[in-house]
This record gives C-alpha cells, structure tokens and sequence, in this order.
C-alpha cells in the first residue's frame, strides 16, 4: 500500500458487508480509514499496515 494511504484508523475483527455488486461478506473483516474515506476493506488478515500512533479495534466495534 502506498504510505500516502496509510491508514489513521483501522477496524477489524467485525463482519464486513461490502456494498459492491457482488455483496461480500467477510468475517472477520476489517476496514482502514484515512481522515473521512474508506481507504481498504478486506479480511483481518490481509489489513493494510497503519501509521504509527493510529488508533484501531479489533472486534470492538459493530
């Protein structure tokens, strides 16, 4: 991932359901956030690596 794009907030852990055409669902899912945008959604194991200081979860959230 390009470090411009590293994530400030990562949630993971929860069940993701994308609302692309194809509707996935993944568990456990995890979502990066930079600023106010989504920036990657994928499973936990393949998150994008945060930056440094930046807050996450980890099934802490629904």
């Amino acid at each position: 991932m390009n470090p411009a794009n590293t994530c400030d907030l990562l949630l993971s852990g929860g069940t993701v359901v994308t609302m692309d055409d194809e509707r996935r669902i993944l568990e456990p899912g995890a979502v990066a956030i930079n600023g106010d945008r989504i920036i990657a959604v994928g499973t936990s194991k393949s998150s994008p690596t945060c930056a440094p200081g930046a807050r996450s979860t980890a099934g802490e959230w629904r």
